[in-house]
């Protein structure tokens, strides 16, 4: 068979393929579609909530004598295959966001014009169940990330609807503490609330809803997904002025207050290096790209992890110069102030420095120019390295260790900042080579018997020190080089198998007391081929 022919047959495989994915699409549109019409009665509804409730008390042999209902059975039997049905396409289309271009995007309308009248409508969202009413708002959330469907929310009222029923989940997660799904559905709505914010036009239909009253609200809560959409949600919303202004006639400054009195950041240091935050925020100083930090819009907020994400920013095009320069550093700021805290953790500690961070964080400290929110950055950039007790220049060493340990007054650092600005030319090129020394990932010097040499520490009597990576793993060692040629070993043999048996029984000893906190961790002892131990 020719190449043409063999192309052209599986191109019309393809195309029927395509086109049987489509009507099967089709299909299950159309049944959701069925079902979501059909608006169930109150009373089915609240009678099917009851009966459900109170299965586990009801007696084999009642169920067995039971007249059938079989309105009831129909109900039953359209409820649970509505909730599949809505549990496919949330699965299904977890990752559309453009259902206004989709080829079946005239059943993508009817089903978010069914779920906003027949679902969001009073009557069944206050008697359905919970995991019902859940499985609905996830859909509504999927289907306005479109932005021709968030108009069609509006026109359907379905932005007040949401309002209202965020405003009764609040008010009952407050009060009477924690409910059934009433985390899933707060976070699922304040990103919808967020999604719905991102747009300048569209945030009067926010403010006119009221949500932004809940969401101060939720200000209060003690959970972090819904505090961090909540933030979000308003954080988007202020972007506006008049929105903002509308904001602050509530109590949030009181809340904010609050937050950050009780949010213990250093609590969540085991949690911020699972999620991978230090190196987030380590890519975040070292990135080449341009980030702002007040006038964002959050492009995606997972109802399952909220709390776990750090988010990209975008650019505007109406940014001034100012914004453009001043932006990035503010950004910058925040990140060296979050590390400075997780710092005060050993382990921390230890990561960030693993991480190449010592060196990201002190390229920072270089005098770039002598603007203002530069010379503040500096200082945020050495407090940050005085919490992880890392300097490079030995004249600054002494105004390094005047500042004292965990001084968090950020004038405390600006002698350093000062005694920086004023370096002459030569001065700077010796820190820059200074620090240059510091990066992890230049290329070493040279490689020992599998470890890298990342630099000269010293050279004494004995032979010369050096710092020094395992290729295969991350953490920084000191390596001792010893030359038993070295005179100090003696002029003849006799005399340097007697040294070095000396040698060896000290390493005997360390090696025994290498549990001592006061004795250096001695790992290894190994030859290399030109006849000198290390």
């Amino acid at each position: 068979m020719s190449n043409p022919v063999k192309k052209l047959r599986q191109g019309e495989k393809s195309l029927l393929k395509s086109r049987e994915l489509q009507r099967k699409a089709s299909h299950d549109l159309r049944k959701l579609q069925s079902l979501l019409a059909k608006g169930i009665p109150r009373q089915e509804v609240a009678a099917l909530s009851h009966s459900k409730a109170c299965s586990s008390g009801v007696s084999r042999s009642q169920g067995l004598h039971a007249p059938k209902d079989t309105s009831r059975q129909r109900s039953e039997s359209d409820i649970s295959s509505e909730a599949s049905e809505l549990e496919k396409f949330s699965i299904t289309y977890r990752d559309q966001r453009c259902f206004s271009s989709h080829p079946l995007q005239k059943l993508f309308s009817e089903i978010l014009t069914s779920l906003v009248k027949n679902r969001l409508c009073s009557d069944w969202i206050d008697h359905a169940l919970p995991e019902s009413v859940l499985r609905v708002l996830i859909c509504l959330r999927l289907l306005i990330r479109d932005p021709h469907h968030q108009k069609i929310l509006h026109q359907l009222q379905g932005i007040n609807l949401l309002a209202r029923y965020m405003e009764h989940v609040t008010v009952m997660y407050i009060s009477c503490g924690e409910q059934a799904f009433a985390v899933q559905k707060l976070v699922t709505m304040t990103y919808m609330f967020q999604k719905l914010s991102a747009v300048e036009d569209q945030r009067v239909w926010v403010i006119d809803s009221g949500a932004h009253r809940t969401l101060v609200k939720l200000l209060s809560t003690t959970d972090s997904s819904v505090l961090l959409g909540a933030l979000l949600a308003l954080t988007t919303l202020a972007e506006s002025p008049e929105c903002k202004e509308k904001i602050g006639e509530l109590p949030i400054v009181e809340n904010l207050l609050l937050i950050l009195q009780e949010y213990d950041l250093l609590s969540k240091r085991a949690e911020i290096r699972s999620w991978g935050g230090v190196q987030q925020l380590l890519r975040l100083l070292h990135s080449d790209r341009q980030y702002i930090c007040d006038r964002s819009s959050i492009e995606t907020l997972s109802s399952a992890n909220t709390a776990s994400r750090i988010h990209r920013e975008h650019i505007r095009e109406e940014l001034s110069p100012q914004e453009e320069e001043g932006n990035p550093m503010a950004l910058q700021s925040a990140c060296c102030t979050v590390l400075t805290e997780l710092s005060l953790d050993d382990t921390s500690a230890q990561h960030i420095v693993q991480e190449n961070g010592v060196y990201i964080i002190v390229k920072l400290i270089l005098p770039q120019n002598q603007r203002p929110k530069r010379t503040s950055l500096q200082c945020y950039a050495f407090r940050t390295l005085r919490f992880l007790f890392s300097t490079l220049s030995t004249d600054l060493f002494e105004l390094f260790i005047d500042v004292g340990h965990y001084v968090r007054d950020l004038t405390a650092y600006e002698g350093l900042q000062t005694k920086v600005s004023l370096y002459t030319e030569e001065e700077v090129d010796s820190l820059k080579e200074s620090i240059e020394t510091v990066d992890q990932n230049r290329p070493p010097l040279k490689v020992i018997n599998g470890y890298s040499i990342l630099d000269h520490l010293g050279t004494g009597a004995f032979g010369s020190v050096f710092k020094v990576r395992k290729q295969s793993g991350q953490n920084l060692l000191a390596l001792k080089e010893v030359n038993l040629h070295n005179p100090v070993f003696g002029k003849d043999k006799k005399s340097r198998d007697s040294n070095v048996e000396t040698i060896i029984s000290e390493l005997t000893i360390v090696k025994e007391q290498m549990m001592h906190p006061n004795v250096v961790k001695y790992y290894k002892t190994f030859w290399k081929a030109t006849g000198c131990t290390l």
